[in-house]
């Protein structure tokens, strides 16, 4: 249950509450995001693709069927891209090999699955695509446009230092991820929902969180820097049941780069 990094659990599960029950609108902040941060706006222009290679800043369209596509691609750029994914009904299975991290942007009624990933040239991705409706795939730098980002929406680049104890039993990992934070109306968001931040102190957000049917609780806080979009906080939480008493702790260190 992790809560500002792998927010899928809580966004999916109608149980945990969060400022409140369902409405999503969070305390505003009043922290102002330098404009430059904001990246790209528009979406470069793309170059039509046949079936098989992709480069970056290129489409390819294929056919719906009950069988996985194969598509491959290497990140020239060094830096992040955005794999995006259309159907016209959303019945989509898409799988990619060596990225680094993930992300679902836009909305649910988009059907739009993104895969963003910071790797060097030397590796190939291998998109693995089933469809039952005909589909778009786009391979492109980072901008807001493919991204479906809102006007006061940022996309956060995170590293992640994970801790677990669970009665002395005890781990460790490290991994990444993107989230979508909004300054102006309160909320982070980790798929297609939007979490409502509960307090906020200066340039510091707190969420605090629950779920009552596995006895959970915990906070995350993190501390957003306007000027150079650094982001850096700690997501807490615990619970325990007949069999374990556990507590985790994420350490994150991030920065927004769309």
């Amino acid at each position: 249950m992790r809560y500002f990094l792998p927010l899928s659990m809580l966004l999916a599960t109608a149980a945990l509450t969060a400022c409140g029950g369902s409405d999503n609108t969070g305390t505003q902040t009043g922290i102002t995001i330098n404009t430059s941060l904001k990246g790209p706006a528009s979406q470069p222009a793309l170059t039509t693709v046949e079936p098989g290679g992709l480069i970056i800043n290129s489409k390819v369209s294929g056919v719906g069927n009950d069988s996985f596509e194969v598509w491959t691609f290497r990140n020239t750029t060094g830096a992040h891209v955005l794999v995006a994914l259309t159907s016209s009904s959303g019945d989509i299975s898409p799988s990619i090999s060596n990225y680094v991290a993930r992300a679902n942007l836009g909305t649910s009624s988009d059907k739009l699955r993104v895969f963003i990933s910071e790797v060097g040239a030397s590796t190939e991705f291998r998109a693995y695509v089933s469809s039952e409706e005909d589909y778009e795939l786009i391979l492109t730098e980072l901008n807001r446009e493919t991204a479906k980002l809102k006007e006061n929406e940022y996309l956060v680049y995170a590293n992640v230092e994970y801790e677990e104890d669970c009665d002395n039993d005890y781990d460790y990992d490290t991994y990444s991820y993107y989230r979508i934070i909004n300054l102006t109306d309160g909320y982070i968001k980790g798929g297609w929902e939007e979490t409502p931040f509960t307090t906020v102190s200066g340039d510091t957000v707190t969420i605090k969180y629950s779920d009552v049917d596995s006895e959970l609780i915990g906070r995350a806080e993190f501390k957003v820097n306007g000027d150079s979009g650094a982001v850096m906080g700690t997501d807490q939480w615990s619970y325990s049941d007949d069999s374990d008493n556990c507590r985790y702790t994420e350490s994150i260190i991030g920065e927004i780069i769309l």
